[in-house]
């Protein structure tokens, strides 16, 4: 656990310490064993301990160059962290983005039963409901332990109102404690089985309620890191609500398939790859010589210059990804599980967008306008394009046609109230004061919305 989520380690450390304590001190058939003949079994046990404890602090310090930096200081500083990050981010949850400082309080262990085998949940609440016969058969301090260590870290982290993102990662430390919980609920259901013959049914049935599981995981390999259980629907249900390639997994995927499937430029010559996932250009860094990879803004994607766009959802609108506007158009490749894209890569078939946002940024209207009209013959997904076409047609005094424009867009992005308020100045440019009283009524509602998810927090 340390070498995967260092405060998470940390903890451990101290839940194995603080209940090895206790038990020393309130078992005295434990603590007379140790002590006999003259405490050499308790040096035993402490110097085994300790050598474990270190062996397992050096190899997770072995997998985590910042903690090798100061292997004090920086544990330390990544358990303070652990409480309240300073990260702040949007996130998608519940089908909203959430900023990550006013999640609600239940989002990890939301995550947590619905992105986990029912088998494993379904036990842990058995374990839950039949305590008292796990305490009669393993010990008060055993159990305890075990329930302490699965639910104590995310209890106080509500309590601390912690920062939290990207799924349930930063605390997977618990998860050994809720198979362990969940194995022992299951196992304590034979107690109700009186015939000698059955009693291995209970395993039984968890055994086989893994398989699906398994069979998914083998099948969805390297992205099956998406699972979603039976609870929102798998990963089509999930999609639209949560993110999936919150990690960007699909990343060297894409770029794989770029390198394999895209010809090779003369001479002099590079294919130029963008990508909204950052840190795109180290996935091509073997083919720099013919391949200028770089990051581009999912929403400005288009008023730049490119051959190819890696395009990962994050951050895309819940409302179009619900509404199936997403993938954007000109799709030559996808990574999916079960049907659900995870990613894809976009060809641009046209630069007249970049050239048209040249021309809008010099305030050239008509030429802008006439770019947008070429560019959208040949991408009609694209929403801030049309905003731009809007205002660049408003500016050329056609009305009529930026009201449509700006339309399409809102037809793309339904939560965008910037579109909102353009169409309603349109509106009233026309002194259609009705609609334009309409579409700003919409534009506040997800303003309060907004303001709401964000908890009053600021990004950039």
């Amino acid at each position: 656990a340390f070498g995967v989520r260092s405060a998470g380690g940390i903890l451990l450390l101290g839940d194995v310490g603080l209940f090895l304590l206790l038990y020393y001190f309130f078992n005295k058939d434990f603590k007379a064993r140790l002590q006999a003949d003259n405490n050499r079994l308790l040096s035993r046990v402490l110097i085994s301990l300790f050598a474990a404890l270190l062996a397992g602090y050096i190899i997770g310090l072995i997998c985590w160059p910042w903690g090798l930096q100061s292997p004090i200081a920086h544990p330390l500083e990544s358990l303070k962290g652990m409480t309240n990050r300073e990260t702040y981010m949007r996130v998608l949850f519940d089908g909203s983005y959430y900023m990550n400082n006013a999640m609600p309080w239940y989002y990890e262990f939301k995550w947590i039963f619905i992105s986990n085998p029912l088998v494993v949940l379904v036990g842990v609440i058995l374990g839950l409901v039949l305590v008292t016969k796990l305490k009669r058969d393993y010990g008060l301090f055993f159990v305890g332990f075990v329930i302490f260590s699965a639910f104590f870290p995310l209890l106080y982290m509500i309590y601390k109102h912690s920062t939290v993102y990207d799924t349930w990662r930063h605390v997977f430390f618990v998860y050994p404690f809720w198979v362990i919980l969940a194995a022992l609920g299951w196992d304590a259901t034979r107690q109700f089985i009186k015939k000698e013959s059955l009693q291995l049914l209970p395993m039984g049935i968890a055994i086989l309620g893994l398989l699906p599981v398994v069979v998914w995981t083998v099948r969805s390999h390297p992205n099956q890191c998406v699972y979603f259980n039976e609870l929102v629907g798998g990963v089509k249900g999930a999609y639209g609500n949560y993110d999936l390639d919150y990690y960007q997994n699909t990343q060297k995927q894409q770029a794989e398939w770029i390198i394999h499937n895209i010809p090779h430029p003369p001479a002099g010559q590079r294919v130029k790859v963008r990508s909204n996932m950052s840190g795109m250009d180290n996935a091509f860094k073997a083919d720099s010589s013919w391949i200028d990879a770089g990051y581009t803004r999912y929403n400005d994607r288009n008023s730049k210059e490119w051959d190819y766009y890696i395009d990962n959802p994050r951050y895309v609108s819940a409302e179009a990804l619900q509404n199936d506007k997403w993938p954007p158009q000109n799709v030559v490749h996808t990574v999916s599980v079960d049907g659900v894209p995870l990613s894809v890569v976009i060809q641009q078939k046209s630069k007249a967008g970049a050239e048209a946002s040249a021309a809008l940024q010099r305030k050239d209207y008509i030429t802008a306008a006439q770019k947008y009209a070429e560019y959208v013959k040949t991408d009609t997904t694209d929403d801030n394009i049309y905003a731009d076409y809007a205002i660049a047609l408003a500016n050329t005094s056609q009305i009529d046609a930026a009201i449509g424009a700006i339309k399409r867009a809102t037809d793309i992005d339904a939560g965008n109230a910037q579109y909102f308020q353009i169409l309603a100045q349109l509106y009233q440019a026309k002194g259609d004061n009705a609609n334009a009283q309409q579409a700003n009524a919409a534009a506040q509602s997800i303003l309060l919305k907004q303001q709401e998810l964000q908890g009053g927090a600021q990004v950039e």
